[in-house]
């Protein structure tokens, strides 16, 4: 019986890549997918379950998200070479999915079919347009045996290959490639909250999802950072940590696109979010007390701090993102740093808001840095403005910075602004005289929080600054600061 089984399931393996590719109608492919799922369904018909088998089943059936139409196989089981594997999984999803790919037009169908074979498809997909009738039957089976992948419970390195393989083959249809990442997610998904990951596959699954974030349609890099987010904390801190340095290392890569950093720097964020703050259980002891009240937990792993690899990301190429010239890789790298350091100590934060300080600070000082000491209102930033040779800092590079700004400025008491007040007053100040709208906009909101945050004590406090700032700006200022107008005040 097992040979039988055997011997039909090559039958099966060879007809999928012989008529399924080469069928000349949707007719033809209809008969060839119902022999495949009859053969399928045999197997369950033929192997017999004992009662406690039965209940066993039944009960992981329930659990199950994704039901299996063939539960007794898989699909890397059927094939007989991973070439036949690779060829029938890309057919599903471009049979599926590739509809859209082209526009039906009965008068240049030839010139159609030869465009769309082009582009890797099959030719089925140009004669269904003709055969309508058959559409809906046709993807009714191709759910059936895409919902079969997609039920399969381990990490096979077979599978990972074939879809791999699609991805690859679709890379001039957008629409079945999306797709493709889609069920390349769910499927990961669904896997992974099983058994976890492998630690040889995966280099394969690492390969994948990078594959996926940085993607060159924004459509495709969003889903896959989305879905990831849902089951990265399966991941162990040793393939967390591989998968994080390698987006790193898009980053640092000069050849690489924006839309890679855009969808690297995205992902760096989407992981960072996964480590949660939580409390630490005490029986309220002294001992218990002096310890850490809050600690950070990424799945099941607790950790008293950020893991390193995470914390140098911000000086090695996050402030670096903070000034890239595409706008969304802007806004992602703020987000990545603002999920950073709401993760760590406070003096870690007060540190960082020194060091964006710092770099709005660069070219103000002549013979001075401007992390000295204040000694007077001669060398505060703003200031600089009335040297004849200064220039302002790029305006990506400072909305980029005033981001940052902004988030630290909402979560540091303003007690701790107040030893070096004039010179993070004197900064924003000198920015809202900035050419670009963006940046003085970007430093009105800046003062904004500080308004918000600090309420009736901050309006108590600052009005002398204020004036001062103000009367020492409008005094002799270039053209170009009208700008100035613009701002808070």
């Amino acid at each position: 019986m097992k040979n039988a089984v055997m011997d039909d399931t090559e039958d099966t393996s060879s007809f999928r890549v012989s008529k399924l590719q080469n069928a000349s109608c949707a007719e033809e492919e209809i008969l060839s997918l119902q022999k495949l799922r009859h053969s399928l369904t045999s197997l369950d018909d033929e192997r017999t379950l004992g009662e406690s088998d039965c209940e066993t089943e039944w009960l992981q059936r329930s659990f199950e998200e994704v039901a299996n139409p063939f539960p007794r196989s898989s699909p890397e089981n059927c094939a007989l070479v991973q070439e036949d594997l690779d060829e029938f999984t890309f057919y599903l999803l471009e049979r599926r999915f590739g509809w859209s790919e082209f526009t039906s037009n009965i008068e240049d169908g030839h010139s159609l079919a030869e465009e769309h074979s082009d582009r890797g498809g099959f030719p089925g997909s140009v004669c269904i347009q003709d055969e309508s009738k058959f559409k809906g039957k046709l993807n009714e089976l191709l759910d059936e045996f895409l919902k079969w992948y997609l039920a399969q419970a381990k990490l096979s390195v077979a599978l990972l290959k074939s879809f791999k393989f699609a991805v690859s083959k679709a890379h001039n249809m957008p629409v079945v490639r999306n797709q493709t990442f889609v069920h390349i997610m769910d499927w990961l998904k669904h896997a992974c909250s099983i058994n976890g990951i492998n630690s040889k596959v995966f280099p394969l699954v690492m390969d994948v999802l990078t594959a996926g974030i940085t993607d060159i349609w924004s459509a495709i890099r969003n889903t896959c950072v989305a879905k990831l987010s849902k089951f990265v904390e399966v991941f162990t801190l040793s393939q967390v940590e591989e998968f994080y340095n390698n987006l790193v290392q898009l980053c640092f890569e000069k050849e690489t696109s924006w839309q890679a950093k855009e969808g690297a720097v995205m992902c760096m964020a989407a992981i960072v979010c996964q480590f949660l703050w939580c409390g630490t259980g005490g029986d309220g002891s002294k001992s218990k007390l002096e310890e850490p009240q809050y600690m950070l937990k990424f799945g099941t792993t607790v950790l008293a701090a950020l893991p390193e690899f995470i914390m140098s990301s911000v000086h090695s190429v996050l402030f670096s993102l903070l000034h890239h010239p595409q706008l969304s890789i802007r806004e992602h790298a703020t987000k990545a740093m603002s999920a950073i350091l709401s993760r760590c100590e406070f003096e870690v934060a007060l540190l960082s808001f020194q060091e964006v300080i710092n770099r709005l600070c660069q070219g103000t000082q002549e013979n001075s840095n401007c992390h000295d000491q204040i000694t007077g209102f001669n060398e505060l930033p703003h200031h600089a403005v009335f040297r004849q040779h200064f220039k302002f800092i790029k305006a990506h590079e400072a909305a980029g910075l005033l981001g940052v700004c902004i988030f630290l400025i909402k979560h540091i008491p303003f007690g701790y602004l107040l030893p070096k007040w004039p010179l993070y007053f004197s900064t924003l100040n000198l920015y809202l005289m900035h050419p670009a709208s963006t940046v003085r906009q970007a430093t009105s909101v800046a003062f904004k929080y500080l308004g918000e945050s600090q309420g009736s004590y901050f309006l108590t406090f600052h009005p002398k600054y204020l004036l001062i700032c103000k009367s020492n700006s409008c005094i002799s200022r270039p053209p170009f600061l009208t700008a100035f107008k613009d701002g808070a005040y």
